[in-house]
C-alpha cells in the first residue's frame, strides 16, 4: 500500500487559486516518489475554481454541506499516515484546520507543522504540542514528509 499525507491548511476566505497552489507543488513534488496526499478541495475545482473568496460552507451543494466537509476531512486524516500542515501567512485562525490538527493528535498521526517561527496567529501551546515537526517551508516540511514515508 502507498503511504499517504493530507495536506491541510486554511481555507475559508482565501481564493481557490491560494488554496490549491501549494498543494499541488507539494502533490507534484510527492507523487513522483510514490507518495499519495489527499487534499481536502479535490473534486471541489468544477463550482469553485473560479471563487476569490471561498465560503465556509456550499450548502447547495452535496459535497459542500457542513456534514460533507466535516466527515470528508475527518476520514482523510482518519488514514492518512501523516499530516502536514500548512499556516504560513495566514491572516486569521483557521477553525477547521485546528479540528484537523486534533484529530490527527487524537489517532496519534504525526504532524508536520508549516508555521513562521514567530508570530503566527495559530500560536497556542496546544498546536505547538500537537505538531511532531515544526518546520517554517514548505521544503522542509516536503523532506520530512519524504523521511517518514519513503524507505531508505
Amino acid at each position: 500500500m502507498k503511504p499517504t499525507l493530507f495536506l491541510s491548511g486554511p481555507i475559508t476566505g482565501l481564493s481557490y487559486n491560494e488554496v490549491v497552489a501549494w498543494r499541488d507543488m507539494v502533490r507534484a513534488e510527492l507523487q513522483s516518489c510514490g507518495i499519495i496526499c489527499f487534499s481536502p478541495m479535490r473534486g471541489f475545482k468544477e463550482w469553485l475554481g473560479g471563487e476569490t473568496k471561498i465560503k465556509e460552507s456550499y450548502q447547495e451543494n452535496p459535497s459542500g454541506t457542513d456534514a460533507a466537509i466535516t466527515d470528508q476531512d475527518y476520514f482523510d486524516v482518519a488514514r492518512c499516515d501523516v499530516l502536514m500542515v500548512n499556516l504560513l501567512n495566514t491572516k486569521e485562525i483557521s477553525k477547521g484546520t485546528l479540528f484537523e490538527i486534533a484529530w490527527a493528535y487524537q489517532l496519534r498521526k504525526p504532524l508536520i507543522l508549516v508555521i513562521e517561527k514567530q508570530g503566527n496567529v495559530h500560536e497556542h501551546p496546544m498546536v505547538r504540542r500537537a505538531a511532531t515537526y515544526r518546520v517554517d517551508t514548505v521544503a522542509d516540511g516536503i523532506a520530512i514528509a519524504k523521511r517518514l514515508l519513503l524507505p531508505d
